[in-house]
């Protein structure tokens, strides 16, 4: 408890009433609901000295004080780069990861299309962890057999999407070596 942590044991100031900004969907990938914001303004902190973002600020005085977007945008308007570290610092669920499961779901139900999901290299690790594997062991092969089972078609690794960009990058690179163009510091 959040409250206990910082030796709260009462409210001083209780006249403000709870937010009325709508909650935040705008996003993809994240939810911002503003009733539940206790203003610690980590999210802040992490977005403009951490990560160097800066799409976060607090705004408004007293009770109207919120942490928000520049100019009070919807998150999905901003320059933000959605890495998620705000989320992974606030302490009360004001901010969480949009939860697309019945959208994947629903997907993997229907056959017009082709169903593609991509993991991260640390995914193949953490899961054998989680199944009791020896820390460190690789489990793509049951990952990717266990995705297949519920219906993906595809099963990529970013990995895969790392050397297209490295092989687009290269591509690039000497076709302006060899035009003598500009190229970059």
């Amino acid at each position: 408890d959040i409250a206990a942590d910082l030796g709260i044991r009462n409210v001083r100031f209780s006249d403000g009433d709870q937010s009325s900004v709508p909650v935040d969907t705008s996003t993809k990938s994240i939810v911002k609901d503003h009733a539940k914001c206790i203003l610690c303004r980590r999210c802040e902190t992490m977005c403009n000295e951490v990560q160097t973002v800066g799409a976060l600020s607090g705004i408004n005085r007293g009770f109207g004080t919120e942490v928000s977007t520049f100019y009070g945008v919807d998150l999905a308007d901003t320059n933000r780069t959605f890495c998620g570290q705000c989320i992974s610092v606030c302490p009360t669920g004001a901010l969480i990861e949009k939860d697309n499961t019945a959208e994947a779901w629903a997907a993997l139900g229907q056959k017009e299309k082709p169903v593609m999901v991509q993991t991260a290299p640390a995914v193949r690790v953490g899961l054998g962890e989680e199944f009791g594997l020896d820390p460190g062991s690789i489990s793509t092969g049951k990952m990717v057999a266990a995705l297949k089972a519920l219906g993906f078609d595809y099963v990529f690794d970013t990995n895969f999407a790392a050397d297209l960009t490295i092989m687009e990058e290269a591509n690039e690179f000497v076709n302006r070596f060899v035009k003598g163009e500009k190229l970059p510091r």
